[in-house]
């Protein structure tokens, strides 16, 4: 996640570079002089075939295009949307059904109970987790207490979205149409949130 956040592109204009904050001017085939600077920057390709953009300090090797802060972003964001429909919308439609009296099987309700509870901890693991990587939570020396306590809500998530799952597909045939529709849209961000946790090692305590 530090590496994720600290991340940075390279995007090229007209012949040049622009790179962290400064631009490049080329001196020969994939080597570059930072304007008004005295450092040089190389575009290398390793053994395996990964790019690395070498400069006179540190090493810069390029990520996947899922692995960068925007498509990170737009799956985080689209979680969040998905979960607030949930833990808004839910509640609400509970009290429409009471008020027409709609009867809802005992299995469809738990399943689409089970999807706000899941959506509402995933929510309140996104904010939490954001204040930390925008605070002064430092690891040089070791993961702090709050951080692997902040751990156990992926865990739960994932245990209250496997519980979901089975639960939906008990009862799939006797809800209505935009209730499965709704159900699919927030079990997919919940899978989306989970498979962020997986990607960058917060699904579990890998310390």
């Amino acid at each position: 996640m530090v590496a994720l956040t600290d991340s940075t592109s390279l995007r090229v204009e007209g012949g040049k570079l622009s790179f962290r904050g400064s631009t490049w001017s080329p001196l020969g085939p994939g080597l570059y002089q930072q304007n008004g600077g005295t450092q040089r920057l190389a575009l290398v390709t390793g053994g395996s075939g990964v790019a690395y953009v070498a400069t006179d300090g540190p090493a810069y090797q390029r990520v996947p295009w899922w692995d960068t802060p925007p498509v990170n972003v737009v799956i985080v964001l689209l979680f969040a949307v998905t979960a607030l429909t949930a833990v808004l919308g839910l509640p609400v439609a509970a009290v429409v059904r009471r008020v027409k009296k709609r009867p809802v099987p005992r299995v469809w309700r738990a399943g689409r109970v089970l999807t706000g509870l899941a959506a509402a901890v995933g929510l309140v693991f996104v904010v939490l987790f954001t204040l930390v990587l925008t605070g002064d939570t430092s690891i040089l020396y070791g993961v702090p207490t709050n951080v692997q306590v902040l751990l156990v809500l992926p865990l739960l998530v994932l245990a209250l979205t496997v519980a979901a799952i089975a639960a939906t597909v008990r009862a799939w045939r006797r809800a209505g149409v935009l209730a499965r529709g709704h159900q699919v849209v927030v079990l997919a961000g919940l899978l989306a949130l989970l498979w962020f946790c997986r990607h960058w090692n917060l699904l579990g305590w890998h310390l």
